[in-house]
């Protein structure tokens, strides 16, 4: 039975930065921002793209709500290997899809 897992990380455009409980506008251009997730069925990204496109937002809220906003590879890779640990003890082991990017930096993440 394919477990259809992995860790994936969201690379955005995000018009505003979080900085603890605040955000700080920076408009117009935005910032690039990454959030990393264990997820399963992520190629229903793609599909929603194509046939349900007001369907999108919620579906990246769904997946990456619980992911904290970074602003670095470093701790992008910090928060690779905290989730490669965590889930690799439970009994799904080790992700089939490993750890894969996802470009949607036309994308500002929904709050």
């Amino acid at each position: 039975m394919s477990a259809d897992n992995g860790i994936y990380v969201l690379v955005t455009t995000d018009k505003f930065r979080r900085e603890g409980l605040y955000l700080h506008n920076m408009l117009p251009h935005g910032i690039t921002t990454y959030r990393v997730a264990y997820a399963h069925g992520i190629d229903n990204l793609g599909w929603l793209e194509d046939n349900e496109p007001y369907n999108v937002g919620y579906f990246l809220h769904i997946v990456w709500k619980d992911s904290p906003p970074l602003y670095n590879k470093i701790e992008v890779e910090k928060e690779i290997k905290r989730l490669e640990r965590l889930y690799k003890h439970t009994e799904y082991g080790d992700t089939e899809y490993g750890v894969n990017w996802i470009d949607r930096k036309q994308y500002n993440f929904p709050s």
